[in-house]
Formats: C-alpha cells, structure tokens, sequence
C-alpha cells in the first residue's frame, strides 16, 4: 500500500510518499499553492502517478486552541475528500514535524535558498513516519 503525505501551507504543500510494506518514506516534492483547484490537479495526477491508496494530511493542533492554519488545513481535508476518487484521506497530528524537519536540515547543512522547500518536504515526511509508526 502506497501512502502520500501533505504538509498543508498557504504558500507551499509538502508531499512525502511511502511505502507500508518496506516502511518506507522518501520526500517527494512540492506544489506552489495556486488555489484549491490547482493543487487538486497535481495531487489528483500524483495519486494516479504512483498509485496513492491513502493520503494523510498533517494537522495543526495547539490543544482547544483551533490556529488559522488548522482552519485552513482542515477546510483543505474536506475539499480533497469530497473531490478525490478511490482514495482515502485522513487527517493526522502534525505536532512538532516542522521543528523535526528544521533540525534534519541543520544536521544536512541544506543550502538556505533551498531550505524553505526542503522543510515543507521534511515536514510531509515526518507526518507519513509518525503515521506509520502509530497506525501500522
């Protein structure tokens, strides 16, 4: 079974795949937030692309404290969800993963113009090991 995971932002969406078999996650790219429907497109191609059976989106979450950002990603869950065919999506806590990715790219000296794109992906893939590491 074949994962894809999201790290939902206004300006950038993280992808990382993943494999439940081998447990196996790599990051896999970015899409430039153009609107809803664009990035519906690209994840909608990516899933037939790679043959996606479950997607998980990374949620904030700051206790009974509900950020905009946890708005945003959760208004964005509900769209994929009710335009996505044949695959299921889920939410998952994304606690932490953004200061997980920072620190794996200190430790990879990424270069810094690279290092904005590389954390969403960092991040996408933390959420997919957290995932595994608690449902499977």
């Amino acid at each position: 079974m074949k994962l894809l995971s999201i790290d939902y932002g206004a300006k950038r969406i993280g992808l990382a795949v993943g494999e439940i078999e081998n447990h196996i996650v790599v990051p896999y790219g970015l899409i430039e937030n153009k609107g809803r429907d664009f990035v519906f497109r690209e994840i909608n191609s990516i899933c037939a692309e790679e043959r996606i059976d479950k997607i998980i989106i990374g949620m904030p979450s700051h206790g009974e404290i509900r950020s905009k950002q946890a708005e945003l990603t959760k208004d964005f869950a509900q769209f994929l969800k009710s335009r996505i065919e044949d695959v299921e999506v889920l939410v998952f806590d994304e606690s932490f993963t953004s200061k997980i990715a920072d620190q794996d790219m200190r430790y990879k000296d990424l270069m810094k113009d690279k290092k904005k794109g590389w954390r969403d992906m960092l991040a996408a893939a933390e959420i997919l090991r957290g995932y595994m590491d608690k449902n499977l």
